[in-house]
């Protein structure tokens, strides 16, 4: 069935795209309830602002523990229209703006890229699992940045693919939105620029040179429409480079130019033979390797492998070509560049993914009638398993909402908060959102989000560390380092009973002479009882959490820290 649409039509499917899209993220924040971790973060920040404190995370320090300067925006704004007091209501507002940024982003996709869909089936296959994309929805409406970032992209890619070419301005107030949204953006955008040059001008009908004269214009009012935040981050926090970014670098190993551009010739084929992370691309959040099933492991690394070289085969389309390529550039700094690529990373390459093996399966459906039936059996099987993966998804995100965000992590923020003499002392542990946020503390978190102290004095250890079999190295980001109670003598420890009970760098002796136990967390029992079909060993990890308090502080006090 070619697409022959008249305006009208074309438009009113767009609006049905967007609808659906609504439904689905209204329908999946009721049902799971689910909050990220992270948000929390980035919540305390804009409450802060909120109530006069500066956009800090930890009052009187200058560190800018987020990335996403338009996410702390919107919260800022949303906190305060819904009357700073009430979590619920903030959350709210932050998601009704998720889902008018991800209804959008369906009715800029369906009328950019979708315009370019010749038989009507693959098209609507295509956007059924960009819609059934449970990451992307999931991390949206948990208060990520994830909605907004899909709807500049899309905006990228209408004012780059649609059938009238847009003006130069346009263009860059999407890259700026996508910048104003993640910092690493620049790496779509050079993707787009790269694969707008390289396959678009035919389809444009303009000189190359008229193109890349366009994009460079686009490029400079992205740039200009940029600047102010970099300025005013630099003014306030001493840098424009968040210090999130320095925080995440020093868990992985150090990169060098040379080598990145050497692992990027070969890409095309350590992707499909040597990478262990290509399957994270469509894969929930979360969720181990080893829970996974192996036969949809090999599916999803195949279609990520596609997906990824597809910009490389001369006889497919332009836009088929482009979208391949801004994914192959994705994933390539997701899983080779990036030291820690968080799930709400990947719902943009995600989506580039589907829309490339879209139009190249659009691009072979009319070669018979033999080839039409099984490509609409092979379509209509994938649209079912990206069904059962996100209802099996929304099942684990709901148990992860119940037993570890509300059963465990929020609870021992409001403990602590009850606890404390003083909101002046501090908590050392890892999960920096929930307890931060609910206890409303000093933190001191392993990976150095919110402590320029903790990244210099990991910084210093790199070296030392280096020399370390790979066995004995400490995870910079989950793992407790004992060298950290005397760099920073936190009044409270926040720790899973592995590292209590004493690891490759934790002398349990000298642990408890110092600090004594105080409460346990424990939902072991719940979650050995719960009934997921997948998930259950990663969340395991969440289960429990012991809080130790300095042994030298009092045991109790009159006042708690207001909340």
């Amino acid at each position: 069935m070619i697409i022959r649409m008249s305006k009208a039509t074309e438009k009113n499917r767009a609006i049905l795209a967007g609808l659906a899209t609504a439904c689905v993220a209204l329908g999946w924040t009721f049902y799971t309830q689910h909050t990220w971790e992270d948000f929390y973060i980035a919540f305390r920040v804009a409450r802060n602002w909120v109530r006069g404190l500066g956009v800090v995370y930890n009052a009187g320090e200058r560190v800018q523990v987020f990335s996403s300067p338009l996410g702390v925006l919107l919260l800022g704004v949303a906190d305060w229209v819904g009357g700073s007091g009430s979590e619920s209501a903030t959350i709210n507002w932050f998601r009704g703006a998720n889902i008018i940024a991800l209804t959008t982003t369906s009715m800029l996709l369906w009328r950019s890229a979708g315009a370019h869909f010749k038989h009507f089936v693959v098209a609507l296959c295509t956007f059924g699992a960009v819609l059934l994309d449970a990451k992307a929805i999931d991390c949206a409406m948990g208060g990520m940045e994830t909605g907004f970032f899909l709807l500049f992209l899309a905006f990228s890619l209408w004012t780059l693919l649609s059938a009238s070419p847009q003006r130069a301005w346009v263009t860059g107030a999407a890259f700026a939105g996508l910048l104003w949204t993640r910092p690493d953006a620049i790496v779509y955008i050079l993707a787009l620029l790269i694969g707008a040059v390289s396959f678009l001008p035919e389809r444009d009908r303009l000189s190359r040179w008229s193109l890349v004269s366009r994009l460079a214009r686009a490029s400079a009012v992205g740039a200009a429409l940029y600047l102010p935040w970099l300025v005013w981050a630099w003014l306030y926090y001493g840098n424009p480079v968040p210090h999130s970014v320095a925080a995440k670098a020093l868990v992985g190993e150090p990169h060098h130019l040379l080598q990145l551009a050497a692992d990027a010739l070969v890409f095309p084929v350590t992707l499909l033979f040597e990478s262990t992370q290509a399957w994270r691309l469509f894969s929930p959040a979360y969720v181990g390797v080893e829970e996974v099933p192996p036969a949809l492991q090999v599916v999803w690394i195949a279609l990520a492998w596609i997906a990824s070289v597809a910009w490389l085969v001369p006889m497919l389309r332009g836009p088929t070509r482009m979208l391949s390529f801004v994914g192959f550039c994705a994933n390539f700094y997701l899983l080779k560049v990036v030291p820690i690529a968080s799930p709400w990373y990947f719902p943009p390459a995600a989506i580039m993914a589907y829309l490339t093996i879209g139009l190249v399966a659009d691009q072979f459906f009319s070669y018979g009638k033999a080839q039409k039936v099984a490509f609409s059996v092979t379509l209509s099987a994938a649209i079912a398993l990206q069904g059962i993966v996100f209802v099996a998804t929304a099942k684990h995100t709901r148990l992860q909402q119940l037993v570890i965000e509300d059963g465990v992590r929020s609870r021992i923020g409001m403990w602590l908060n009850a606890h404390a003499c003083s909101a002046s002392e501090s908590v050392l542990l890892e999960p920096l959102g929930y307890v931060g946020y609910f206890s409303q503390l000093k933190m001191i978190d392993y990976l150095g989000l919110a402590s320029e102290k903790m990244v210099a004095l990991k910084r210093g250890n790199r070296n030392e560390w280096a020399t370390l079999p790979h066995g004995a190295r400490p995870d910079p980001a989950l793992e407790l380092d004992v060298e950290w109670l005397d760099a920073f003598n936190p009044d409270w420890l926040v720790l899973r009973p592995a590292e209590l009970k004493g690891g490759l760098h934790v002398d349990q002796t000298r642990l408890l002479e110092r600090y004594e136990l105080k409460a346990v967390f424990d939902q072991t029992e719940v979650l050995r009882n719960a009934a997921i079909p997948f998930g259950k060993h990663t969340l395991g990890f969440y289960q429990t959490y012991w809080v130790l308090q300095r042994a030298d502080m009092p045991t109790s006090c009159d006042a708690a820290v207001s909340s």
